[in-house]
């Protein structure tokens, strides 16, 4: 009696996960959302492109780096090609 009422409700469990996981999301799926908010200055080298450009970035310490135009809600912003590792800090 007890065990059908627990592996009904493991099992509606199971499936509500499963429709979110499969929900759509707000983004490109080649395109992943930022880890936080870009800089205003990705979203200044991007001034009057289109999105795809390639273009160089100018990093918060001065360097340029390559960088492709990317749409967000905000607008077109700079996204390096290839971004600093996680455990990375640049700042040491």
């Amino acid at each position: 009696m007890l065990l059908p009422r627990i592996v009904t409700l493991l099992l509606s469990s199971m499936l509500s996960l499963s429709s979110l996981a499969a929900s759509p999301s707000n983004y490109d799926k080649n395109t992943p959302p930022p880890r936080h908010a870009p800089p205003s200055s990705a979203f200044d080298d991007c001034k009057g492109k289109t999105e795809g450009a390639a273009i160089q970035h100018a990093t918060p310490k001065g360097n340029k780096v390559p960088a492709i135009c990317v749409n967000s809600p905000n607008g077109l912003f700079a996204r390096p090609e290839h971004p600093p590792r996680p455990d990375h800090d640049p700042r040491k």
